[in-house]
């Protein structure tokens, strides 16, 4: 894929292959593709006749698309009818076409370009008195090139504004959530749910419950049938499962863990079991994968489960660990926002807090503690820091107080949520009483001076 030769056939071979097969494409691809940003004659043609079948409102599938150019005494032209079934028949990532387009328009402006420096420039200059005029040629073509293969993602007002209309009308009529249920009241009633194309970041210091939070809330989706993948570079598959039968069955994970289970919850296991085994939650532990594997697993598993939501557990941990890390990081955080608006879909990232905080007095997470992690803060819809004081003042009334601060909300309000943290299922769930939001308090403490209790305590047993 990183070929960029100027006369690279194949290229243009990808790109007609994913049109050809997927023919509502081509509306979206207008402004980008020209017939002469294909190098090879054939390819020219058969670009000029998909554009031609559009305008007469036919869908080309193969065989339609050969009668039609039987019918105009095109099919030579276009290679013949076993090169028309040859680029239909092909297996071409749809999904990667941005990027063999992005391909062919460089390949294109460097053939003109090549051109130009061979030919053009020269003969102009020996043979035109007016210099000038041949540099306002040169600069004409430069800026048909600049503004070559861009304008695609650029919309009218007026061609949306009925989608969006018609959207709020629907909200209207049908109240509720506008996005995904992520399984607590709380977080629903602040941030509307998960949204496709967003990027949630729930930043903590270790042990606060990031990965705890994140298996409850996909198992939550899952069991509601709403296919999740999970991607862990901590935890193996094997665990996560004993987390969530310990949650499921109000086990307690230690007894899981040592095999230490009483009789008359083996039979609770067992059911358990035949049930969460049929849930649409997908794990992937592959611990050395870098962002480009992480990409490929869920674009994967968009395409052939129809994934909603994705949780990353952690995003440090997807760069090495060196002086470059910051600048990676940035660049990990942008490729996995640019995921989620392409695939439409929600992606829950964990991140690891600077570590500086622990020398604050209170160490509540800020926004700002996410500045050391590349571009997260700016490239996050939503931001969540995570704080469970009980890890700092051994008191029994802390053990399972979880604040779960929205730091950022691009759409919307933040404050402060109250959950509880239940250390012996290692579990995270909403209080029993529904007020569970504070009206956007700036200081966690002031959650304390409420008097609120989250239950009785547990044992403490952390992420």
């Amino acid at each position: 894929m990183e070929n960029k030769d100027h006369f690279n056939h194949e290229t243009e071979r990808i790109v007609l292959s994913i049109i050809i097969r997927e023919f509502s494409r081509i509306n979206s691809l207008l402004e980008a593709i020209s017939y002469p940003m294909f190098a090879s004659a054939i390819h020219q043609e058969i670009w000029k006749n998909l554009v031609s079948v559009l305008e007469t409102g036919m869908e080309p599938r193969p065989e339609v698309f050969i009668q039609f150019l039987t019918s105009k005494d095109q099919l030579e032209v276009c290679g013949g009818e076993s090169y028309i079934l040859m680029l239909a028949g092909r297996n071409d990532k749809a999904e990667d076409i941005d990027f063999f387009i992005g391909n062919l328009t460089d390949a294109y402006k460097v053939r003109v370009l090549s051109i130009m420096a061979s030919s053009e420039i020269p003969a102009g200059i020996a043979t035109t008195g007016d210099i000038s005029a041949l540099v306002s040629r040169i600069r004409d073509t430069l800026e048909k090139l600049e503004t070559s293969g861009v304008g695609r993602t650029v919309v009218r007002i007026g061609d949306i504004l009925k989608d969006v209309y018609d959207d709020i009308w629907e909200r209207v009529a049908n109240p509720g959530l506008a996005g995904i249920d992520t399984g607590f009241e709380s977080v629903n009633a602040l941030t509307s749910g998960y949204m496709p194309g967003d990027i949630w970041i729930i930043g903590a210091r270790p042990s606060m419950g990031k990965s705890t939070f994140l298996i409850t809330t996909l198992l939550s989706l899952a069991k509601r049938g709403i296919p999740t993948l999970m991607i862990s570079r901590e935890m193996g598959a094997e665990v996560m499962v004993e987390r969530i039968l310990s949650a499921e069955t109000g086990i307690k994970f230690s007894d899981i863990r040592f095999g230490t289970v009483k009789e008359k919850d083996k039979f609770i296991l067992k059911e358990k079991f035949e049930e969460i085994k049929k849930i649409p939650l997908f794990m992937d532990t592959n611990f050395y994968g870098d962002i480009n594997y992480v990409s490929g697993i869920i674009r994967k598993f968009v395409r052939l489960n129809g994934v909603k939501v994705v949780a990353i557990d952690y995003i440090q941990l997807l760069v090495e660990r060196d002086k470059d890390q910051t600048a990676e990081l940035g660049k990990v955080s942008r490729a996995l926002k640019l995921l989620a608006e392409d695939l439409k879909i929600t992606i829950l990232v964990a991140s690891q807090l600077n570590r500086l905080l622990e020398m604050r007095e209170d160490k509540r997470p800020i926004l700002s503690d996410l500045r050391q992690s590349g571009n997260l803060e700016e490239d996050a819809d939503v931001v969540f820091g995570m704080f469970r004081e009980y890890m700092y003042v051994t008191d029994p009334t802390l053990i399972d107080r979880l604040e779960f601060n929205c730091l950022k909300q691009r759409n919307g309000r933040i404050g402060l949520l109250k959950l509880k943290f239940n250390g012996d299922i290692i579990s995270i769930t909403d209080p029993k009483n529904s007020s569970n939001y504070l009206g956007g308090l700036s200081n966690a403490k002031q959650a304390k001076k409420e008097g609120d209790q989250l239950g009785e305590p547990s044992e403490r047993l952390v992420e």
